[in-house]
């Protein structure tokens, strides 16, 4: 079995399961765009956030209750035209996939 990202792993490591290897950890935070440059603190109610990850949109809701969670799939490129041409007002992803792709230092 292979794990892409430790974060696809149950908190609670299951009975037989072994981690053999974690490489080095890449950027471990979050990217948040907006099509208005608007704070995600102050993006009105109603506000839709793409992400692709259960962790990241539970984050969002237990602070930001009044926002709405959109799921976004794709490759960074394809979630940034699906940011200006679909119905979302932001999108969260990994920070590690913007360097990946050579988008960040």
């Amino acid at each position: 079995m292979a794990i892409h990202s430790l974060k696809d792993v149950p908190s609670v490591i299951p009975e037989g399961l072994t981690l053999g290897c974690i490489p080095d950890r890449e950027l471990p935070f979050d990217a948040y765009i907006s099509k208005t440059h608007t704070p995600l603190s102050q993006l009105p109610e109603g506000s839709i956030i793409g992400t692709s990850s259960l962790r990241r949109g539970a984050q969002i809701l237990s602070k930001y209750p009044n926002l709405e969670i959109k799921w976004i799939r794709g490759n960074i490129d394809t979630r940034l035209e699906k940011l200006q041409t679909e119905d979302y007002d932001a999108i969260i992803l990994a920070a590690a996939g913007f360097k990946k792709n050579g988008l960040v230092r």
